[in-house]
């Protein structure tokens, strides 16, 4: 994959297909044998631990956003990805009034990796899982099914906030994960 490359994510997905619409299978090019697909339909999406040599350990977290939608009653918030500074400010997924949002799943996920990330212990961060992020994109004139490669990166920090439900006007608690988006330059920008 490539930084900026779109991807199409037909519904129903089509894995054996390399492409879908002109444009690279999302599911073709991310089908892992043995390993369940990824998801998109949630923004944060923790693959299932695997087994190696060295214990158990989770291969990757997938981000993903819908910033046409930011700000709406479905999103209240918005994300912010700098990429040009490498930076990616990420709004959990908690947005229910009166719940811990260290419970839900997506953050749970992301605080556990906190640790791992911001280690100073080598051995740690390489047992971390990478946060594999992806922007939901429209594409000729289609909201939906297309997602662009924003590239990888780790958590810098967390933060707790109070944010406003527009519709209930409630007030709930969420993370904000602050995210460095890593350097692909090297790599020619490929993943």
């Amino acid at each position: 994959m490539q930084v900026g490359e779109i991807f199409r994510s037909p519904s129903p997905r089509q894995g054996d297909r390399p492409t879908v619409d002109d444009l690279p299978n999302l599911w073709f090019h991310t089908q892992t044998p043995g390993a369940k697909d990824i998801k998109l339909d949630k923004g944060i999406w923790a693959i299932a631990p695997i087994p190696t040599p060295s214990g158990s350990r989770r291969p990757a977290i997938i981000l993903s956003s819908t910033l046409h939608k930011a700000g709406g009653e479905q999103t209240p918030w918005q994300d912010v990805y700098d990429l040009d500074r490498g930076r990616l400010r990420y709004f959990g997924d908690n947005r229910t009034p009166g719940k811990d949002p260290a419970t839900q799943q997506g953050n749970k996920a992301l605080l556990e990796q906190l640790p791992l990330h911001t280690s100073t212990d080598r051995d740690e961060r390489r047992s971390s899982a990478p946060l594999v992020i992806f922007r939901r994109v429209v594409h000729n004139a289609k909201a939906k099914g297309h997602v662009a490669f924003q590239g990888f990166g780790i958590i810098d920090r967390v933060e707790l906030i109070t944010q406003i439900d527009p519709r209930s006007s409630r007030s709930f608690t969420n993370y904000v994960f602050e995210i460095a988006i890593l350097s692909l330059q090297k790599e020619h920008e490929l993943f």
